[in-house]
């Protein structure tokens, strides 16, 4: 006998169903309800399974627009670190022409090295920075508007960065939540029409094609012949 507890579990929750293949068999099988124009729990069943159908569609779009932006963010991020060490090289060659190259003075601005700023954490960055601009701002009379400049400069240009990257995090977990949440939503809807069609077709388990193309869920990508 079968274990009647299989009834009970979702056949559409697997995580082995990519995204592309659920939405196609939904729209597949809500266009089969639809041509098939059954009366009774159906016209509602129809309802709530656009519903949750367009909530996973517009999830799924949005989530596209997101990975976008944030390599976006990210493609700054990488070439404000790339470029950082350089920057601090000017600076510091501008600070060496003016203390000498050993002085005691550069400890003022560099008190851990120049390369302890490439090293540092994001959120070490910041507050390194705007030490470093604030130590060059107390000597601009006789640092001159360049290094003032170039200190400011790389703090202005951190932060915005520093902030979408903090941003970008907390959205990015919860729109992963609400992601999640409105393809299970979907693939709820599946179950219970499952369930309806064993009630409207009993134990007529050929009526399931009418309704239900399985093979969406299974085939696979065929391979480029080109090599």
């Amino acid at each position: 006998m079968i274990p009647l507890e299989i009834f009970f579990a979702n056949p559409f929750s697997g995580l082995e169903y990519g995204i592309g293949r659920l939405l196609a068999f939904t729209t597949d099988h809500l266009g089969k309800l639809r041509s098939a124009n059954l009366s009774g729990v159906w016209p509602e069943r129809i309802a709530a399974t656009e519903a949750a159908l367009e909530a996973f569609n517009g999830r799924e779009r949005s989530h596209g627009t997101s990975v976008g932006e944030r390599k976006t963010s990210k493609a700054a991020w990488r070439k404000f670190r790339r470029a950082l060490p350089e920057r601090l090289g000017k600076l510091e060659l501008l600070l060496q022409v003016k203390y000498g190259r050993r002085a005691a003075a550069l400890k003022t601005f560099f008190p851990d090295g120049k390369t302890a700023f490439a090293r540092c954490a994001d959120d070490v960055l910041g507050p390194s920075l705007k030490a470093l601009a604030a130590a060059v701002s107390a000597r601009a009379a006789e640092l001159g508007p360049e290094a003032v400049s170039l200190a400011a400069g790389m703090v202005s240009d951190w932060e915005p960065l520093y902030a979408a990257s903090e941003a970008s995090a907390g959205t990015k977990a919860a729109a992963e939540v609400e992601r999640r949440g409105a393809r299970a939503a979907s693939q709820r809807e599946l179950y219970l029409n499952l369930q309806a069609l064993a009630l409207e077709f009993p134990e007529q388990p050929e009526k399931l094609r009418l309704f239900m193309q399985q093979s969406f869920l299974t085939q696979r990508r065929r391979k480029s012949a080109a090599g």
